[in-house]
């Protein structure tokens, strides 16, 4: 129905009218959720223009619609252009700096995506001292932590990341969350790489025993919240057996494994690197 109205609206009174672009930008909410990227990226080609000609609030709006079109169509850099518009408009936001972080990350430019989930961090404090509505200081810290792991700063890796389950755990308030599962998974495997490292008997033991538990909770948090034969829950099974065959208890790490290779190797999105990922741990174990 709001398609259909978009569609008069826009025969009748072209693109560049108040009543034209409102139900357009209603009828972009609807496709973006729903992943109609073409549909979206075919119209906007036309409204930005006069949404940055308008200026103000809709020049905002119009922009930030683009970049989430193809940010979602993988088109990091002409995200990434699109995102420092809007910062040259309305300066740094936790949110924008968090989208910046996510995109820089996503072309491997970790440097830059450190910097901006910094300073998204920097910006939630001021706008939690404003009162503003806070954002999402765990996503943050989550994407924070995994830009940390993979320049090899593990420790500070786990920190950001322990905070950020901490935080998930909270807003979940006693309830499953798959939230809590994925922050786990990266504890799990930040412990095993700083276990790995570690000299001393004792404490490699205890980095490898706690991976054990994080994973044996992600299994459960992932079944319930998102399936048994999730792809989540099959990745968490991965990991699952990757702790335990680090701490010898080979018949369990196996049966991890074998469940995982058994989702994995049926699942609809069939991916052969990650079923030769856990073929080899299995075959290995």
């Amino acid at each position: 129905r709001l398609e259909k109205l978009f569609g008069e609206q826009r025969a009748s009174k072209g693109l560049d009218d108040d009543e034209t672009l409102q139900t357009f930008f209603k009828l972009f909410d609807m496709w973006i959720q729903l992943y109609r990227l073409n549909k979206c990226a075919e119209v906007l080609e036309e409204v930005v223009p006069i949404c940055r000609r308008r200026g103000g609030q809709l020049h905002i709006q119009g922009v930030q619609a683009l970049a989430f079109t193809v940010w979602k169509q993988s088109k990091f850099k002409q995200a990434l252009e699109l995102f420092h518009e809007i910062e040259d408009l309305v300066g740094s936001s936790s949110a924008l700096c968090e989208n910046m972080g996510h995109t820089y990350s996503s072309m491997g430019d970790y440097e830059e995506a450190g910097k901006y989930f910094r300073r998204s961090l920097t910006c939630l404090d001021h706008e939690e001292k404003l009162g503003k509505k806070s954002g999402d200081r765990a996503g943050v810290l989550l994407g924070l932590g995994l830009i940390e792991d993979r320049q090899g700063n593990f420790e500070r890796a786990l920190v950001a990341v322990r905070e950020s389950q901490r935080l998930f755990r909270e807003r979940a308030a006693g309830k499953p969350a798959s939230l809590v599962a994925k922050a786990g998974m990266s504890i799990a495997k930040i412990l095993l790489k700083l276990a790995a490292m570690e000299a001393d008997p004792a404490k490699r033991a205890a980095m490898e025993e706690e991976a054990v538990e994080r994973e044996e909770e992600n299994v459960a948090l992932f079944e319930v919240t998102c399936g048994h034969d999730s792809p989540l829950t099959a990745s968490a099974l991965k990991g699952l057996g990757e702790a335990l065959s680090r701490r010898k208890r080979l018949p369990e790490a196996a049966a991890a494994l074998a469940k995982s290779y058994l989702f994995e190797a049926s699942k609809d999105a069939f991916d052969l690197l990650a079923v030769m990922e856990v073929h080899n741990l299995l075959f290995g174990v």
